[in-house]
């Protein structure tokens, strides 16, 4: 076995990652891990290697482990990445599908996502990187390669989401979109997501139509800025109920 692996399992042996322990205990096991992170490894597995590694220690979940992540599943991906091998990468897509949805207020139309959280695989593989990639960016790269694995279009489809989520609470402030150019790439982008959500029969209609109305008005909005106040003033003065249900 890959020395750093067997480290790890000695490791998961002595301390189990799925029990509770006693307040010195889990201090003792945060030194070793803090060791073992530190430690400089020769060899880094392949992703046959950790695969199977991870389905033979008992309750441990390698999409789930922050440092094993970041220590040894992210520079096996971005090694791959490099050598033009996206085998590790499209395996984690497979397991960051898993990640709950978590959605907010019902009526916000509003979607936030895990996948692209600071604990999430792809975060962190962006992260060991110095965000030479983003995540959008790998899920591209897989899905030029295997255009049809709904595990990648299904997170694509989850980034995409939540960033134009974002995008509908920040219009007002033009805190991102301050200019029709800004707006314009947000507009690709729901485009982007209504042809995922045909793929992949989502029901979001609502949440589809509501960025639309809010796209088209804030570009009508921007160009005629001089007549209005600010943005809450022109959704009133046209009665854009589907934004704001208080009216």
């Amino acid at each position: 076995m890959v020395e750093i692996l067997n480290d790890f399992r000695d490791i998961h042996i002595k301390y189990p990652f799925h029990k509770l322990f006693k307040k010195e205990d889990k201090k003792q096991r945060h030194i070793v891990l803090s060791a073992w992170k530190n430690t400089e490894y020769d060899v880094i597995p392949n992703i046959d290697e950790i695969i199977e590694f991870s389905r033979s220690l008992e309750g441990f979940q390698l999409k789930h482990d922050h440092i094993f992540m970041e220590k040894v599943l992210a520079p096996c991906v971005l090694r791959d990445i490099e050598a033009g091998d996206l085998k590790s990468l499209l395996y984690v897509f497979s397991i960051i599908i898993d990640v709950k949805l978590m959605d907010g207020d019902s009526n916000s139309g509003y979607r936030h996502y895990t996948v692209n959280g600071y604990n999430s695989p792809l975060s962190i593989i962006c992260a060991v990187s110095k965000y030479k990639y983003e995540p959008l960016e790998l899920a591209n790269k897989v899905l030029e390669i295997y255009p049809a694995d709904k595990a990648t279009l299904e997170s694509k489809y989850a980034l995409i989401s939540s960033s134009i989520g974002f995008s509908l609470h920040e219009l007002p402030t033009y805190v991102i979109c301050n200019d029709l150019e800004v707006l314009a790439s947000f507009k690709i982008n729901l485009n982007i997501l209504k042809e995922l959500s045909k793929k992949l029969n989502k029901n979001d209609a609502d949440f589809l139509e509501l960025c639309t109305v809010a796209y088209d008005a804030y570009g009508d909005y921007l160009e005629h800025s001089d007549q209005y106040e600010n943005f809450e003033k022109y959704i009133a003065q046209h009665k854009l109920y589907i934004l704001d249900p208080d009216l």
